[in-house]
């Protein structure tokens, strides 16, 4: 049976932002890294969010705001649901279905382990990438 680690998402760097970082810097770290969604933690390592690409398009982009003058805390959809590494492929469509999210952390005692895609069930799956 699959898993989201290792199977799915393998050898990921995970981009963390705090709540203080502006909306500004989460854009360009997910520009820089070609990534669409970064994880937000306080100071002790604890995941407390997640800023995607439509939450800076829709909280910040679409609202006229600047970007170095919002804080991710601002844009970030606080305490998202999240998958163990040990959860199935089939598990997080059902939970980001559910949700109607596109990512999912992959957390482990607390620790975040990393972020999986729609993209990478996709991959998974079909073994290629496609447009979505």
């Amino acid at each position: 049976m699959a898993t989201i680690i290792p199977d799915v998402v393998s050898a990921q760097t995970v981009r963390i932002l705090t709540p203080s970082d502006s909306a500004h810097k989460a854009a360009r770290l997910m520009a820089e890294h070609d990534i669409s969604a970064v994880i937000v933690a306080d100071r002790a390592g604890r995941l407390t969010g997640i800023v995607t690409e439509r939450d800076v398009t829709r909280r910040v982009v679409a609202q006229d705001l600047k970007g170095s003058q919002v804080t991710v805390a601002d844009i970030m959809t606080p305490s998202p649901e999240t998958i163990a590494p040990s959860g199935t492929p089939d598990e997080a469509l059902e939970m980001m279905n559910r949700l109607r999210v596109r990512h999912l952390p992959v957390v482990d005692g607390g620790k975040v382990l990393g972020i999986v895609s729609i993209r990478d069930l996709q991959r998974s799956v079909t073994g290629r990438i496609v447009a979505i």
